[in-house]
């Protein structure tokens, strides 16, 4: 009787310690699940940049004019088209004026709207997009320069600090690939910060200026000895 009491406790302890390595190996499995990085979600962004040391912002006085570039990034999505509108924070609205275009080296040439059409006041309203020249051949993953704008501050527009953005209103947005070429919007958009300062206010000198300026009154001095 006592052999067969031992035997039984024996096999009750083998059991628990199976089930303990199930619980185990089972939490585990789940661990390693949840640890699996998930591959990120594709998007389409568009990126505002005037190419300088602070590349998303500019500081301006009323009256001048700035360029900014606008770039498209896919991350995995194929495109044949964008619907874009520029539009100005605040009081800003109607005084940033978009004054050119330029879609010189761009693949999306093919633009709704002529270039005297959408020059003006930056209002929202105007539909800024375009398509590939052939629709057929969807770019994939990249990096692509929409277009050039050259933009000029309105003489009375009152000094402070303004957002140029792109946005999407809806039935805008991207355009992907046929044979549908459904459309939507924006993962992502542009956003610009335009300081205006006082009127007469002395704008800091670009980099190659000041240097420029240096070596010149280097050469000044020796000259005077």
């Amino acid at each position: 009787m006592q052999a067969n009491n031992t035997l039984t406790k024996l096999s009750a302890k083998a059991f628990s310690n199976r089930l303990i390595r199930r619980v185990v190996f089972g939490t585990a499995a789940v661990a390693a699940l949840l640890a699996v990085p998930t591959q990120a979600k594709a998007g389409v962004s568009l990126l505002l940049t005037d190419n300088d040391s602070s590349p998303t912002a500019v500081t301006v006085n009323p009256g001048q004019s700035f360029t900014v570039t606008l770039n498209v990034t896919s991350t995995a999505e194929k495109l044949t088209g964008v619907d874009y509108y520029f539009k100005v924070s605040g009081a800003g609205a109607g005084k940033l004026n978009l004054t050119q275009r330029d879609t010189t080296g761009t693949s999306f040439a093919d633009t709704l709207k002529l270039d005297s059409e959408v020059t003006g006041s930056i209002t929202g309203q105007v539909d800024l997009g375009a398509t590939l020249t052939n629709v057929s051949n969807a770019l994939g993953a990249g990096t692509y320069l929409l277009a050039k704008y050259t933009i000029s501050v309105d003489a009375n527009l009152a000094p402070g600090t303004y957002t140029l953005s792109t946005i999407d209103p809806v039935g805008s947005g991207v355009v992907r690939e046929a044979p549908t070429f459904n459309e939507q919007g924006f993962d992502s958009h542009a956003l610009f910060t335009v300081n205006v300062a006082s009127v007469g206010s002395t704008l800091p000198e670009p980099a190659g200026a000041t240097v420029l300026m240096a070596l010149g009154g280097l050469a000044l001095r020796r000259r005077r000895r």
